[in-house]
């Protein structure tokens, strides 16, 4: 038997990761929905696209700080997956999960704000690629049971 097959509360804990990634990635996606509507209606952007060369480095920082801090917190909660503490584990990979996605949320949106003032194609590329990052981090039950299983 997996591990999330054992434990109830790693099943209630998928639950209510899912519903918290979905609504995260959601937000970019309509924001990025109405930049694009606004950004039909106007198409006069000039100058040097110094926001959007912001926006885009500002991602580039955020996956390398936030993917160090949240596999820091993922080996922490499986440590304490390995001692026998299940909620433990279910606090901490929460918090890395949430923690990751908001960090990868933060500057998807600077994209999109640097997108409407300046409409360089760049931004909407940049932040498509962090909300493709985010859903490939949609934890799953397989994904935990994974995790779980490789603690020794």
């Amino acid at each position: 038997m997996r591990p999330v097959d054992k434990h109830p509360e790693l099943r209630n804990m998928l639950k209510v990761l899912r519903i918290i990634t979905f609504m995260l990635i959601s937000g970019v996606l309509f924001f990025f929905g109405v930049v694009w509507f606004k950004d039909l209606a106007t198409k006069d952007h000039e100058g040097t696209p110094l926001l959007t060369y912001l926006a885009a480095g500002a991602a580039v920082v955020a996956v390398f700080v936030f993917l160090f801090v949240r596999l820091a917190q993922v080996r922490a909660a499986r440590d304490k997956y390995a001692r026998g503490d299940v909620p433990g584990f279910v606090g901490g990979y929460q918090a890395a999960t949430i923690v990751w996605f908001a960090g990868l949320e933060g500057p998807a949106f600077f994209n999109g704000v640097a997108w409407m003032v300046e409409g360089q194609t760049l931004s909407p590329i940049v932040a498509g690629a962090l909300v493709l990052l985010m859903i490939a981090s949609i934890p799953t039950q397989d994904r935990v049971n994974n995790l779980l299983e490789a603690v020794p």
